[in-house]
């Protein structure tokens, strides 16, 4: 396999090597897809959740191949029960704020449009998150006696031979770029070509 290419930052190409590398995003706005009048309801109370801004950071998805990030930036509040809570004691105090992917919203997501709900590719944990499509393998290797290490190890050689074809389509674009220059762009010297890191 050759080895992976790199232009030198100082080297102005139309296209880098993070263009080749980088992960792809599924991105998840319920009020886009359901109409900009959907809110959801407050589990506790049934009042309509307002908006609490953009600002839920995107989660890495473990996938066959490569990951991807899930970007659900969309978070929710309870106005009458955030009130009421700030009463109680910390200990007795309701969940007032919720994300775009918490159980409550994507319950109220499936009675409204059970279509959608199948769009989402991925189950959430807690700390993990990993894709439908990777559980189903997982549990039918699980089924047919595939023990957790063996499937780790297919889940680890599958990543490495998805990252090695796009090092290869990388080399081959630095390839092209070296042997046919466009009019526009400066010729690439060898010498500032460095391996991929």
């Amino acid at each position: 396999i050759p080895p992976s290419l790199v232009v030198n930052p100082k080297h102005s190409m139309e296209k880098r090597w993070i263009d080749f590398f980088q992960l792809r995003i599924f991105n998840w706005f319920p009020e886009a897809m359901l109409g900009k009048d959907w809110r959801p309801d407050c589990p506790h109370c049934g009042n309509s959740l307002a908006n609490n801004g953009l600002s839920n950071t995107p989660r890495l998805i473990f996938d066959q191949t490569e990951n991807y990030w899930l970007n659900a930036p969309n978070k929710y509040f309870c106005r009458p029960c955030n009130t009421a809570e700030k009463t109680k004691p910390k200990k007795e105090r309701k969940q007032t704020n919720f994300q775009s992917t918490s159980d409550e919203i994507m319950r109220q997501i499936g009675e409204t449009n059970p279509k959608l709900i199948d769009l989402f590719p991925c189950y959430l944990g807690k700390k993990n998150a990993i894709d439908k499509k990777l559980m189903d393998i997982i549990l039918h290797g699980a089924v047919k006696g595939v023990g957790s290490y063996a499937m780790a190890e297919t889940l680890v050689s599958w990543h490495q031979l998805q990252w090695q074809k796009k090092e290869n389509m990388w080399a081959r674009h630095i390839i092209k770029k070296i042997n046919q220059p466009s009019v526009t762009q400066q010729p690439i010297r060898r010498s500032s070509i460095q391996k991929c890191p």
